[in-house]
């Protein structure tokens, strides 16, 4: 379950990327539950993304919550069907997370 504040950051951080690559906009988050990290993460993306890692994930949390960006989909005269356009791994509080410069250049 979702606090105000982190849905509030999810949907921002969609719009984000959706003005930045074109993907589907997911119509909600749901809980995909937990992910033990690791010292070092790395993350593939589309190929017009790429791929890169994080060395130097915060300390302190050793869990951190996978929210599943999810949107409906219809083939046909079929039912519909929940589909997954993102994945997001929060690894702050949604506050610190919502003060970030996203504009900042990559590193």
């Amino acid at each position: 379950m979702h606090t105000d504040a982190m849905e509030a950051l999810l949907s921002r951080w969609s719009d984000h990327i959706h003005d930045r690559c074109g993907m589907r906009r997911p119509q909600w988050f749901d809980s995909a539950g937990e992910l033990a990290l690791a010292e070092r993460v790395t993350w593939f993306g589309t190929a017009e993304l790429g791929s890169w890692q994080h060395d130097h994930l915060p300390s302190g949390p050793t869990r951190c919550p996978v929210c599943a960006g999810l949107y409906w989909h219809r083939e046909g005269e079929g039912s519909p069907v929940a589909r997954m356009s993102m994945v997001v791994l929060p690894l702050a509080e949604p506050a610190r997370v919502a003060a970030a410069d996203w504009a900042a250049p990559r590193r």
